[in-house]
């Protein structure tokens, strides 16, 4: 009898790697990014030569960043920007993370800021206009201190002096609805709900169809 064929070796398939990945390149040790990607350090390692991207370092001497340096930081890739400075791009990547700093998209290129825009900086928190405008929160706080724009500091609510009859109403309405019967913030409401433990309600309890 002839002896039983063995099953033929199958190569495995060539990762296929997104962008935000192929920036982390560099940015960790092979093995952390192996492991946050769930792949081994020798696919990652392979990767990374092939683009001929350094190696991340540990011991990296202590750089002054400069404030016109930090300024670059988001408004383009971090290869870009260290390339532009001359520097490894995991300095630029760690950096911008320091700074909780969000990583530069291709959506933001090319966005019309027109002066109607513009003159919405600093009135509203920067996150908002991000949202609004689909840009990243860097693109619109970057612009924002470009014009040298204040950000948006929310008004503290005014001192409530809570009774124990103010204090049953959480326990039945929403904030809104509380602060409109009070004729109070409902900012204060939520201060004072979160301190008592008392879940927000949508509203009233209706009364289901007979």
């Amino acid at each position: 009898m002839k002896p039983p064929k063995k099953p033929a070796n199958r190569k495995t398939p060539p990762r296929l790697w997104s962008a935000s990945e192929i920036e982390m390149l560099g940015t960790v040790s092979d093995r952390t990014l192996g492991k946050q990607l769930q792949t081994s350090y020798q696919v990652v390692g392979a990767k990374r030569r092939q683009l001929k991207i350094a190696p991340f370092f540990h011991k990296n001497p202590e750089r002054v960043w400069l404030p016109h340096e930090t300024q670059m930081l988001g408004t383009a890739v971090d290869s870009v920007i260290a390339k532009r400075l001359g520097i490894e791009k995991h300095l630029v990547f760690m950096k911008r993370k320091a700074l909780n700093i969000q990583p530069y998209r291709e959506t933001n290129r090319g966005f019309d800021w027109s002066a109607d825009k513009i003159a919405l900086l600093g009135t509203v928190p920067d996150s908002e206009l991000a949202q609004l405008w689909r840009l990243s929160k860097s693109a619109v706080h970057l612009k924002r201190k470009a014009f040298g724009i204040t950000p948006c500091r929310p008004t503290p609510a005014p001192h409530v002096k809570w009774t124990a009859e103010m204090d049953a109403l959480l326990s039945t309405m929403s904030n809104k609805q509380i602060a409109q019967q009070l004729g109070i913030n409902p900012q204060s409401v939520t201060i004072r709900r979160r301190k008592l433990g008392i879940v927000n309600r949508a509203g009233p309890k209706r009364t289901p169809p007979k």
